[in-house]
């Protein structure tokens, strides 16, 4: 692993830890220890990960539980069609929406700032 990744690694889970302003349903320190288990040294198929792909996939098992929890929801929905059920699916429904517009821009704006730091190096 390079150096510099290494580096921006630990600038992420720092900027992670000290973020006051943590995306729907995903708190920090579930985060940090989400990329800490994907990060380049924890790879478990023989291939390192960047800190990037640890990010994606850490983004990514948060939005997967969150779609575990409206399944499991609507499983219970079934059959009660009690306005309370059903607006529990509605909710975890649309703070999934919200997670994934999170992760979607996480991404989009990390990918955005390697480009930029490709260029001027």
């Amino acid at each position: 692993m390079l150096k510099s990744e290494t580096n921006q690694f630990t600038k992420v889970k720092f900027k992670l830890k000290e973020n006051t302003m943590a995306t729907p349903g995903i708190d920090n320190a579930s985060m940090n220890n989400l990329i800490a288990a994907n990060s380049p040294d924890q790879a478990s198929s023989g291939q390192k990960k960047t800190w990037y792909e640890a990010m994606a996939a850490a983004l990514g098992s948060s939005l997967d539980a969150q779609a575990s929890k409206i399944e499991s929801l609507s499983q219970a929905a079934v059959g009660n069609d009690t306005p309370s059920s059903l607006l529990a699916v509605t909710t975890a429904s649309q703070k999934f929406s919200f997670m994934a517009t999170s992760a979607s821009t996480a991404v989009n704006s990390a990918g955005e700032g390697n480009k930029t730091l490709a260029r001027k190096e």
